[in-house]
Parts: C-alpha cells; structure tokens; sequence
C-alpha cells in the first residue's frame, strides 16, 4: 500500500511541472515548451484558472518548506538534485517516519500529514489522462487500490519528467475537470488541504524564522549592505540621516513668505543600487518654489548624496549655505546634487554639478496623500500593493523615532505625484519636511495603547490600508464611532485592525499584518523597542519576509 511519506515525494517531483502549466493557463497562453494548448474560449474559466495556480503553488511552498527542513536535519538532497533523488529521498522508513513527526510535533500530525498528501496524490492523479502503462480505477476498486493506481500514474510522470518526455505530451495528457462542479470541489478541497498543512506546520515561513533567530544577523538574506545595515546595526546609517536633517535645517531658512516644502522620497531604489563605492547613500527630493513670474508654486528637483568622510573639505568654495539661492539658478530640466558629507559629529554640504533630472511626474498634478486615495476610483495592482508595503516597513525601522517622522507612520504621513492623468506613482511615496529646526521627537505617542510598540502597530493598519484600499475607519462599527476620542481612537483601531485580519485571506502579507498587531513572535512581558537587534530581525522575520513572499506571487 502507498504510504503518505512516498505521495510527498512523489507530489515535490511533479508540482513544478503542474505550476508551469497552469500559470500558462492562467495567463490566457496558447503554447507551451513549443506545444499548442488546447483552445480554452470560455473566459468563465479564468478565475478557476488564476485560483487553481495559486493553489497549487501555495501547496509547493509548504511542501518545499518540509522538505528544506528535512534535508537538514536528516536526509541528503531531497530539494536538489534529480527527481529520482527527491523520489529516492522519500521512502517510508523509520527515520523518515521520526525526523517528519519530531519536525510536525507529534505522531498524530504525522498521520494527518500522510492522509493529506494522499488526498492530493489522487487529485493531481485525476487531471492526468490515463496512459497506456497505468491501470484505469474501476468501480470494483478499493480505496487503496485506487490511490495506489493514482500514485503510480504520477511516479510514471515523474519518469517522464526526468527523461524529458513530459513536456511534449503533457498538453494532451493534463485536463481540468469538465463539470463545473468538480472544478470548484477541486480548488476547494486544494484550499483545505492547504490550510491544513499550514496548521501542521506552524505557518509556511517557519523555517525562515528559525534561521533569522537563531542567527547573530540576518547578512546572508540581504544582498544590499545598506539594508543590511538597516537590520543588522542601523546605528551608523540612522545618526547620518539624523544628522542629514540637522544640515538641511541649517541651510533651510529663507525670507520667502512661505518657505519652502520638500517632499523626500522614500523608495530607495538609488540607495540599493550603491552609484559609487564612497556614496553610502542617496535621497531624491523635490522642493516646492514659487515661479516669480506667475506666482505658480512648482517644484524643483534635487538629489542629496551621503558620503563617510574621514577629514572634513578644507575648501570652502562649494559649500553649500542657502537653500533658496541654490534653487533659484538651478536651470529647469536639471536636477540641483548636494554632497553630505559625514564624520561623527561633523557634517558638509556641498554643491555639486547639476545632472538632467531623473524623476517623471506630472507638474500640472499636485500630490497627494494616500488617505485621499483610499475608498476611491484609483486602484493599485497587488504588485504596488506588495512593493509599497516593503518600502514603508524600510522606511519606519529607517526614520521612526527621527525628526523625519515628526508624526504617527499613517496615510497622513505619504504622498504620492502622478504619473499620468488620473494615474498615481505608488511606488514612489514622499515623505513631507520643512526641516525646522526645534523639531519634536517622537515617542509620546500610544502610551495608552494596549500594544507594545505604536510604530509597529501603526506600520499594521497602515499595511491594512494599502492592502485593502480603504481607510481603516471604514471598517468602524457605529458604536465605536460614538466612543472615538483622541484618547480611545488608538485602542479602537486596533480592535478593528484584528478584525479586519480575521476575515482576509489566507495569504502572505495577512501573516505580516497580523504580526505587527499581535507580536507573538517577541517573548512577552518584554518591552518591544525597534532599536533592539532582535526586534529588527523578528521584524524582517515575520514582516518583511512574507511580503516578499507576496511580492513573488505578484510578480
């Protein structure tokens, strides 16, 4: 009789072969691995199509996420390698049968995982038209019977696999259900089964946070030294934008009647990229000035480069001492550049060279800020969503507690330009400063908030917000509409963020959500500060990880 452990492996081997083809399908594609599909007119079936390949990869990545911690522990090679050493990998011996039941946490989830990945065995068997090697199920069949003629269709397919035959029949040999009905009791039985490999396995990205636990940083899944920086020790990177702020505001003040506004962008895209080996890092900003001759307010574009210096510039003739003035004979279609540059305690701006400006955004559109984008006709697609989410999450463990974020981390806080007519850049959010000198630091803020961090906690509604498209006070009873005061509107938002979470979707960035508003993942009883190291690394953990997983989907 198969056994659970062997359908495990069996299902590693073919799933990406059945990824690929589905997301073809749900594509709307008309050939695949030079093979024409099957004509699939009925648009009715997009929506199966686009599910059943969600499903489907959901289902991988659990079963990835088993296999990885397995081959750690006890077996050799079972994600890498030939499908015959994953196949091989997978047999029903005793150790095999310990490691999976030390790692589920008992003998009795170990049962449960053999029952699922026997039920997905017979599924996956039946979108596979019968080949001439391999028994048709009858009606005089048993249970096991069957399933054992479901699991040798797919070890044949793993065979083929292997061999590379697959590919050139698998158009004629892969059928969705017919009925409608069996369509919709496939991808529903795909979503219970999904869900209850994630109850056995505490959630998908366990084996993630385990590494980033454990280890003294998380180096070796950041490729970007500046955010590594950020989540390993951002002392050095959080006092040179401190100190930014404090240089700006130095230079800042002008006899203009209203001064002037600048918008600092907060996707740091010029930063990951690292223009020069002695630019530690990069902002662009935009800076609101009035056009003296029609008095239109208009915005100028300018890029501040930080550099680590080891003496200060003795020559002065380029340093930059107003603002305004630098501006003002800054030509249109350039871009004005300054030079910070940083030694612990000192700091120097300098002018450089104008370069051709780099931002597109319309002039003629003022910006405007997210809460006047929620609740409305402008829609953003589930990549923005996700990349909008990583860029905020950045940006708070970046600037929170800084004179740059002088309020709560909410849609009041971003703002965005346009693009094109009726069309916002959303990945492209500002910041909006004066660079006052005199500013107020933040950390007063929630101290009657039934939360451990108000940032953390503001950083999950605003998540909400982004993900949902709508303001959190939409989602407000009537009666906590009655009880909101300024004393009671943090705790109110809160109770309505976890109610939010409870009805959305089991995915991804619900994970990340749900992580900002509870913080199970840091011991309790312990203050939550985002200056520790491992509140920085539970963040990434359970946060940023799992919108980049999001993020792959969307992609």
């Amino acid at each position: 009789m198969v056994t659970g452990i062997e359908c495990a492996g069996v299902v590693l081997a073919v799933l990406p072969l059945f990824i690929s083809a589905t997301d073809a399908y749900s594509k709307g594609a008309t050939m695949l691995w030079g093979v024409i599909l099957p004509s699939r007119t009925n648009e009715a079936l997009h929506d199966f199509y686009c599910e059943f390949h969600w499903q489907i990869g959901l289902l991988h990545e659990q079963l990835n996420s088993i296999s990885d911690a397995l081959a750690d522990k006890t077996l050799v090679d079972i994600n890498g390698g030939s499908i015959v050493s994953q196949l091989g990998a997978w047999k029903n011996n005793p150790s095999t049968e310990n490691a999976l039941a030390a790692l589920l946490g008992s003998k009795a989830s170990f049962r449960m995982f053999e029952t699922t990945t026997t039920s997905i065995v017979k599924l996956l068997g039946q979108l596979l038209r019968d080949h001439k090697s391999v028994s048709k199920p009858s009606r005089k069949t048993t249970i096991a019977d069957n399933e054992q003629i479901m699991f040798d269709r797919l070890q044949e397919f793993a065979a083929d696999i292997k061999s590379g035959k697959a590919k050139s029949s698998f158009a004629d040999r892969f059928r969705f259900f017919r009925e409608k009905s069996h369509r919709e009791t496939c991808v529903k039985n795909l979503g219970i089964w999904n869900k209850r490999l994630g109850k056995l396995i505490p959630d998908p990205w366990s084996q993630r946070r385990s590494i980033l636990t454990n280890a003294e940083s998380p180096d070796h899944l950041l490729t970007s030294p500046f955010l590594r920086s950020l989540i390993g020790s951002p002392g050095l990177v959080r006092e040179v934008t401190r100190d930014l702020y404090a240089a700006l505001s130095g230079c800042w003040a002008c006899d203009c009647p209203d001064g002037h506004e600048a918008r600092v962008c907060l996707n740091m895209e010029h930063a990951l990229e690292q223009p020069g080996a002695d630019i530690f890092i990069t902002f662009d900003m935009l800076v609101n000035v009035t056009n003296g001759h029609n008095q239109l307010d208009m915005w100028k574009e300018g890029t501040v480069l930080i550099k680590l210096a080891s003496c200060m510039p003795q020559n002065d003739d380029f340093i930059l001492r107003n603002i305004c003035n630098s501006l003002g004979i800054c030509l249109s279609g350039f871009r004005l550049r300054i030079l910070m540059e940083h030694m612990t305690g000192q700091q120097s701006l300098r002018k450089l060279e104008p370069k051709p400006k780099r931002l597109s955004f319309l002039d003629s559109e003022a910006p405007v800020p997210l809460h006047g984008l929620l609740d409305t006709y402008h829609i953003m697609s589930r990549a923005e969503k996700c990349e909008l989410g990583l860029i905020v999450t950045y940006s708070l463990l970046l600037f929170h507690d800084s004179p740059w974020n002088a309020m709560p981390w909410d849609k009041n806080k971003l703002s965005f330009f346009y693009k094109t007519i009726d069309e916002p850049d959303y990945l492209r959010p500002f910041i909006t400063t004066r660079f006052e000198k005199g500013y107020t630091e933040v950390g007063t803020r929630g101290a009657n908030v039934f939360h451990r961090n108000y940032n953390i906690l503001m950083l999950g509604i605003l998540l909400i917000e982004i993900f949902m498209q709508s303001k959190i006070e939409r989602f407000r009873t009537r009666q906590e509409h009655r009880e909101i005061r300024p004393e009671t509107e943090a705790n109110i938002d809160l109770q309505v963020a976890f109610r939010v979470v409870a009805k959305m979707d089991d995915m991804p960035y619900r994970a990340a959500i749900r992580s900002c508003l509870d913080l199970d993942w840091f011991p309790q009883g312990q203050k939550v500060l985002l200056e520790d190291l491992d509140v920085r690394k539970g963040l990434y953990a359970n946060v940023i990880e799992p919108l980049k997983q999001e993020q792959g989907f969307a992609s």
